[in-house]
């Protein structure tokens, strides 16, 4: 699958794929995430070349993985290298975000 470069992405690359299934590639197997929301933080800088956003991913829950970069192979997006941080583990799943700026 292509791998894809986050730099040249903005929300709306990601906006109508909500829902879609992502399979987070960590040691001891894939973990399938699915891109729950895209979240505006504002605009952007002067310097910026996009509006900052956010995704939001949800897991199985009783999952515990550091923050850091993952590759995520998704569905009709490819193979995109992020920086996740888990933000909670909940009964019906743990959350992760990315936060793009």
């Amino acid at each position: 699958m292509e791998k894809i470069y986050l730099e040249s992405l903005d929300a709306s690359f990601f906006e109508g794929r909500s829902g879609s299934d992502c399979l987070l590639m960590i040691e001891g197997g894939p973990i399938t995430l699915q891109l729950e929301r895209v979240r505006g933080l504002g605009h952007r800088r002067a310097d910026a070349l996009r509006d900052p956003f956010a995704l939001e991913f949800r897991g199985p829950s009783g999952i515990r993985l550091p923050q850091g970069i993952y590759p995520l192979e998704c569905e009709g997006m490819g193979v995109l290298e992020i920086f996740l941080v888990q933000v909670a583990d909940k009964p019906d799943g743990s959350l992760f975000e990315a936060v793009f700026t």
